[in-house]
């Protein structure tokens, strides 16, 4: 089977309302409507069947906040469906907004409108009813052609002819066969003859049904509900409000499940009708347990099934007779009926089949769709049958399956004689088979205390969409900023196709996926869409997206042809560009990577440049001592802290062997700082990483320099690889993902570049332009100005134009400069005089005349301009600027010393960050090294992730930041010391903080270190000669004053051991004796 590689398609894209989602932002029907409309709520029948005689509605109307009451007798009479089915619906119109013949408990029999739940609840509870009682149909199995009949009236009609007769509760009957047979079942080996009985299961997605309406302004109807149907509750609006679609517009907000419930417009009608008598907004939103009495649970089936096969297993006959439930309504049962055997049949290919089904009415709550939609009750019969089959020949269940499987090619006479052009069923089940295990588990095992254990098997049959009846549709639009708007019919319901049909879209298109914007289901603006239903929206609306989106192309194309002059067929569009094929002249964004390659090559050249890349190379790249590495492997042993050090040190002295081995391979003694360099310049890297056996590999031999442009990423199957394709010397080639090396530059996580020049490319052409438009402007002012006169005497002006032309085109002298060699030419040739000439008519008799003008314009001087636009050039690179000599430097560039440092460490932290990705050149191949020495941690990837470079560093800038920290920090201790004082029991003012807790927090200096400080400053003042003086004062049992931790000295500022002193004007600290034994010895 092919499988075509995409760029959005099959990888991961972050869903469209994801974020929103995620957030708790308004998404859902009760998020984005307004909490002033009236709430709705619905009377229902406690009866499964009755008429409604009286409703007594008038102390209801009396509660305060209900705005009114409506019965059966204010609703209009036209019959409807209320299944999402495209018209003219197989479903038949047998309801009414209202009826007085109530058909199962949970019939509506009135509504309140009310300004408030609790008004609408309370009135509710104040409403009486009399109701006729009447006899129910609760047995499906005897109603049809029963005496009570669930829908009597005369007015009731099926849209479509599916053998539905109201009179004999039955909504729809049919009979399909191929043979006879009976006269097959004759002749089988073994006939099984069993009944199968599926329940009705109920809803419960996790939003209720729920719907909001209003009028706009132009008083037309304005539904939002939560709805997987939007045209089709358009359509059923229409007919049963009795108003025309165009004045009824319906939308889709996020819907929170629907599994087909909401294929049902359950519950749009009701605030609706409110809207449309009281013309205010109304909302009506199904409590859990209305979602479960009157909702749209799945249809009851009984199901008999014969089967006939021979002893080899062979399934010759079939035959299966389906009765279904379609409760008090008849949506969806035709055509959810006819599934439970046109989906479960055509898997197999008896000889003969033949499928019959009744769908009746009874006094139960309707049914309707819900996941697999018939199919899966079928599935059950006959694949319950056949594995019964296979045990009583004594055949492997995937054998018998197997033996019997429709192929490609066969028509199936059960799925209305379609032609079977694709399945790859055998080979789903193969594979599950290998995956599960199923030979040597399938055998029922007898587990002991009455529990077994065993493996069933079940085939389902699941097309997409319902053929030559389902529509999907999607207009795409060009926006004036190039990004695309696609309006789609089909309803997201947490199934993501609005993300899903973008992918498609954006590969179309050749775009990416946040290229298109996605517009949900709005009558108003999508195009027609049946829905979303019968797993449809991906192949029927996602096909819809492929024609539009290829028309969309050709569109563009055609346009591109006309502007470009060519023909539409000579146009391609690569998502971004419209160009001649073959003549692929775009913008550098748009440039392949072998071009864009030569262009940073070229500009790298440049005097300018090469001197930010030497900068940026000689940071990143710096040498130890030896001039031998650059950088030194790390092992973060915290990483792996379940190991133990015998084993930590195991890898640690494996990483060092391995680093050793990778670095003399790579070369990096010689060339890492060219490396690098061409790293800055090309931005995107690629090596080969060479094994001694790629089958058994023991160890890397090699690492080669392989050109990128030539690799191209693949991921099948969840493994990635690369194909090389070299076209000069025409070979392909595939490669693991384990033998590339493969880099892009990367100097932040949000603006993408091709590589560190491209951030400069901008600046500098802007530069360029300037320094060539001064050179120009200077030349031409400093050149000597000749005019010639021709004479035209007695010429007529046409003459006179054209005498004149012909001596310009014969004696000017063309000046062009060349911006690459800098080099001024004149019609192209070298040795310019640097003159100007002027020619003008002369309309007298005379000679030419020839005159020189003297004046010149001013010299070549600097430019202020020039020199601006140089600092935006190394303001783009992050280089501080006093890295450059001080005449590219600018005033306004200049700081403080402060400000220096904070650029330089600003500088520092972007080029660790530009050399994140280069060390991948070193790691990768260190990595896999370290796995083919140390086999058990090949696949724990903790212990790979711990190993990481450190780069070799110029530490001066570090060390100059750490200086000033602490130079403000001695300056704040040395105020607070001074600011805050406080009064000693003799009056005097002391410092409120002790200098040693100042010096202690602040500086974080322990005891050891004010120890070793007073130790450095007696041995100093012992050199000094005055150690016998300041042990006086201090001696063993006194440290120096706190002034002195500082560095000061005795002086007026200093303080005497026995006291505090206050300090003089000159600034100098009070001091007090520290509690410390600390000696100068």
């Amino acid at each position: 089977m092919e499988h075509k590689d995409y760029n959005s398609i099959n990888h991961s894209v972050r869903k469209k309302d994801s974020m929103q989602l995620l957030l708790g932002k308004p998404t859902y029907t009760d998020d984005v409507t307004p909490d002033d409309a009236l709430v709705v709520k619905i009377l229902r029948s406690p009866h499964p069947n009755a008429i409604v005689e009286e409703v007594n509605k008038t102390i209801a109307l009396k509660v305060p906040g209900v705005v009114d009451i409506y019965t059966w007798e204010d609703v209009p009479t036209t019959r409807f469906a209320i299944a999402g089915q495209t018209y003219p619906e197989p479903s038949p119109y047998d309801r009414l907004i209202m009826d007085r013949h109530v058909r199962f408990s949970g019939d509506p029999v009135a509504i309140i409108a009310a300004e408030t739940e609790k008004a609408a609840l309370k009135a509710m509870k104040l409403i009486k009813v009399k109701y006729n009682i009447l006899e129910p149909v609760l047995d499906y199995h005897t109603a049809k052609d029963n005496d009570i009949i669930v829908h009597p009236e005369e007015d009731w009609f099926p849209p479509c002819e599916v053998g539905g007769d109201n009179k004999r509760n039955l909504i729809a009957h049919d009979v399909n066969s191929d043979g006879d047979v009976d006269k097959v079942f004759a002749d089988c080996d073994i006939v099984l003859d069993h009944t199968y009985h599926t329940k009705a299961f109920q809803q419960a997605m996790m939003e209720t049904f729920r719907t909001y309406t209003s009028l706009d302004r132009y008083g037309r109807l304005h539904v939002v509900s939560s709805t997987q149907i939007v045209f089709h509750v358009r359509r059923i609006l229409s007919r049963a409000l009795g108003i025309p679609k165009s004045q009824i517009r319906v939308e889709k907000p996020r819907i929170g499940g629907g599994f087909g419930a909401k294929q049902t417009a359950v519950c749009e009608v009701y605030p609706a009708f409110v809207t449309m008598k009281t013309k205010r907004p109304a909302k009506l939103i199904y409590t859990r347990e209305e979602s479960q009495i009157a909702g749209s649970p799945r249809h009851e089936m009984e199901i008999r099934l014969r089967l006939g096969a021979d002893k080899d297993g062979t399934i010759r006959a079939l035959d299966l007779y389906t009765l279904s439930n379609s409760g008090a309504y008849g949506e969806h049962g035709p055509t959810t009926v006819g599934l439970s055997g046109h989906k479960a049949l055509p898997i197999y290919t008896p000889e003969v089949f033949e499928f019959v089904w009744d769908v009746v009415y009874t006094n139960v709550q309707a049914a309707g769709a819900y996941r697999g939609y018939g199919a899966t009750q079928g599935l059950f019969a006959v694949e319950s049958i056949l594995s019964e089959a296979a045990d009583m020949l004594g055949i492997d269940p995937l054998e018998i399956r197997r033996k019997n499987f429709v192929q490609v090619g066969q028509r199936m006479p059960a799925y209305y004689n379609e032609l079977l052009e694709s399945c790859a069923v055998e080979e789903c089940m193969d594979k599950c088979r290998e995956m599960i295990g199923w030979d040597e588990k399938y055998h029922v095992r007898d587990l002991g205390n009455g529990k077994m254990r065993g493996l069933g098997v079940g085939i389902s049959m699941q097309g997409s969409g319902i053929s030559s009846v389902d529509v999907g549709s999607v207009t795409i639009k060009v926006s004036d900023e190039g990004h695309y708007n696609m309006m789609i019919g089909a309803a997201d319901m947490g199934t993501g196709c609005d993300t899903t049909l973008a992918q498609i879209a954006a590969d179309c298109l050749d775009c990416d996926v946040d290229d298109i914007v996605v517009y949900g289901v709005d009558t108003d603006i999508s195009p027609y869409d049946s829905g979303s239903y019968a797993s449809s929206t991906a192949y029927v609306t996602g096909n819809a997206t492929i024609k539009a989106c290829t028309e969309l192309k050709k569109k563009i194309c055609a346009i591109g042809a006309r502007i470009l002059e060519v023909e539409a067929d000579a146009v391609d569009f690569d998502g971004k560009v419209g160009y001649v094929k073959g003549e692929e002249e775009k913008g550098f964004a748009q440039k392949s990577l072998t071009q864009k390659r030569d262009i940073l090559r070229k500009m790298a050249m440049q005097p300018e440049l090469e001197d930010i890349l030497d900068i940026m190379a000689n940071e990143s790249i710096v040498y130890d001592d030896d001039e031998s590495y650059i950088c030194t492997p790390f092992l973060d042993t915290g990483l792996i802290q379940d190991l133990n050090e015998k084993s930590a040190e195991e890898i640690r002295n494996a990483m060092d062997i391995a680093f050793y081995k990778i670095y003399l391979l790579l070369e990096w003694k010689k060339f890492a700082w060219d490396e690098y360099k061409r790293y800055l310049i090309d931005g995107v890297m690629a090596y080969e990483i060479v094994y001694d056996n790629l089958e058994n590999p023991k160890a890397i031999i090699g690492i080669i320099d392989i050109d990128p442009a030539t690799l191209t990423q693949k991921i099948k199957d969840g493994t990635t690889y690369w194909i090389q394709f070299e076209g000069k010397l025409g070979f392909e080639r595939t490669l693991l993902d384990s033998q590339v090396i493969y880099i892009k530059y990367e100097d932040s996580g949000v603006i993408e570049r091709t590589s560190y020049i491209e951030r400069l490319i901008r600046p500098f052409n802007i530069y360029r332009i300037i320094e060539q438009a001064q050179i120009i402007w200077t030349v031409t002012q400093s050149s000597f100005k000749t005019m010639f006169t021709i004479p035209v005497n007695g010429m007529n002006k046409a003459k006179g134009a054209q005498t004149l032309m012909m001596a310009m085109n014969r004696y000017k002298e063309d000046i062009s400069f060349n911006s690459e060699t800098g080099e001024l030419q004149v019609n192209g040739k070298m040795n310019l005089p640097f003159n100007k000439e002027y020619f003008m008519p002369e309309n007298e008799n005379g000679t030419p005349q020839i005159e020189t003008l003297t004046d010149q314009g001013p010299m070549l001087n600097d430019s202020e301009q020039l020199r601006w636009f140089l600092g935006k050039l190394y303001k783009m690179s992050k280089i501080p600027d006093n890295r450059f000599d001080k005449e590219a430097q600018t005033t306004w560039f200049g700081s403080d010393a402060t400000q220096q440092l904070r650029d330089e460490i600003n500088f520092s932290r972007f080029t660790e960050r530009t050399r994140n990705p280069f060390a991948e050149i070193m790691l990768k191949p260190l990595r896999i090294s370290m796995a083919l020495s140390i086999p058990d941690i090949h696949n724990d990837k903790r212990l790979l992730d711990a190993v990481s470079l450190k780069f070799n560093s110029y530490n001066q800038f570090e060390e100059m930041a750490g200086i000033e920290v602490d130079t403000k920090r001695i300056e704040f201790i040395s105020n607070m010391s001074q600011s805050l004082v406080e009064t000693d029991a003799e009056g005097n003012e002391v410092p409120f903080f002790s200098m040693k807790f100042l010096i202690m927090k602040y500086l974080k200096m322990s005891d050891a270190d004010l120890e070793l400080n007073e130790k450095y400053k007696f041995e100093a003042q012992v050199e000094a000669g005055n150690a016998e003086e300041e042990g006086e004062e201090g001696g063993d049992e006194e440290m120096a004053g706190e002034d002195d931790l500082l560095g000061g000295g005795g002086g007026e500022g200093g303080g005497d051991s026995d006291g505090g002193a206050e300090s003089d004007e000159s600034g100098g600290l009070d001091s007090e004796i520290l509690n410390s034994d600390v000696s100068p010895e």
